[in-house]
């Protein structure tokens, strides 16, 4: 799936979760929250604004936090696949990402532990969306690559 089409899913699906369950109750409790929270993060990043939390049902939830940070793709997977693996996730796979066709030198890492995953998206060392680097959790949503996992 090429990254529009995967920007698209993500945006059509978070849009369509957003309004089905009581997102704040199901958010204390759940996984993809902890394992996101617990990660510590690159010297000098910040948060863009607070993580956003979207659930439709127990098996089909979104976690998402954007950060700023000077830091270049290889450095952010080399120090966040350190502490996945140390939590049991495994990389599956990195992808280039384009946004409408353009080259920014966008990437995106997936991160498998059982059913649940963690994107690491890195918007490119051209791009100027505000942010630098993404994490995101989710289960049940789209292109599955940890359903077999």
């Amino acid at each position: 799936m090429n990254s529009v089409a995967r920007l698209f899913t993500i945006v059509s699906t978070t849009a369509f979760l957003c309004a089905c369950v009581d997102s704040d109750a199901m958010r204390g409790t759940d996984p993809l929250v902890k394992e996101i929270d617990r990660l510590s993060t690159p010297s000098g990043a910040a948060l863009v604004e607070p993580c956003r939390y979207t659930a439709k049902s127990s098996s089909h939830r979104l976690y998402s936090c954007t950060f700023r940070a000077s830091t270049n793709f290889h450095e952010l997977l080399d120090f966040y696949s350190s502490q996945l693996e140390r939590n049991g996730w495994h990389l599956v796979g990195q992808t280039t990402m384009r946004d409408w066709g353009r080259d920014f030198g966008g990437m995106n890492a997936t991160f498998c532990k059982n059913e649940l995953q963690i994107d690491l998206q890195y918007a490119g060392e051209r791009a100027s969306y505000g942010w630098q680097y993404a994490l995101g959790a989710s289960v049940g949503l789209g292109s599955d690559p940890c359903s077999s996992n």
